[in-house]
């Protein structure tokens, strides 16, 4: 159960608080401003002192704040830490070593088919997830496609795929950073 009762209404009420806090921040700020303006620098100082005894609180409270941001997502003790998932750049050279090795030139879809079967060497299981009805990789590996079209490394002609030359030596020097 990850759910603790009441924990929106707790959240809401401290920001609440933060928010009213900050506000008496301000008017307290032009009032001294406005004692300054007039002359009156013993009545300014004193909104000065309070100012800051309010500044301090303030910060308190965003620390109790963020505290119970602590308890309320920490509160799962099942959950577990999640792996952030891959950036869309480390799905290239996989991606321009299949194209090499099915002989340069395929369409998206073998591809895939040809990813799926290495995706346990290629990839945490946190690329297995699904999202939707697919898992995460094969959307990613779809995107970085795409990115690789824009930055040269392949071409699209209709259906097919194409490494360029310029993909054929990103994907040799991915094989030889890998072997050292």
């Amino acid at each position: 159960m990850g759910y603790i009762p009441g924990a929106r209404e707790v959240e809401r009420s401290l920001r609440q608080s933060l928010r009213d806090v900050k506000s008496a921040l301000k008017q307290i700020n032009a009032q001294a401003g406005k004692l300054l303006a007039k002359g009156n620098y013993t009545g300014a100082e004193d909104l000065i002192s309070i100012a800051k005894k309010v500044g301090e609180f303030e910060m308190e409270l965003a620390s109790f704040r963020k505290r119970w941001q602590e308890i309320k997502h920490g509160w799962n003790p099942t959950k577990q830490t999640k792996e952030k998932p891959l950036p869309l750049w480390k799905y290239y050279a996989p991606t321009l070593r299949i194209l090499q090795d099915l002989g340069g030139t395929t369409q998206k879809e073998t591809i895939e088919q040809e990813m799926g079967q290495r995706i346990s060497d290629l990839f945490p299981p946190t690329e297995m997830e699904s999202k939707g009805k697919r898992p995460r990789w094969t959307f990613m590996m779809r995107r970085a496609l795409g990115a690789m079209e824009k930055e040269g490394f392949v071409q699209r002609v209709k259906k097919e795929w194409r490494i360029t030359p310029s993909g054929r030596k990103a994907a040799a020097s991915n094989l030889k950073s890998k072997e050292s």
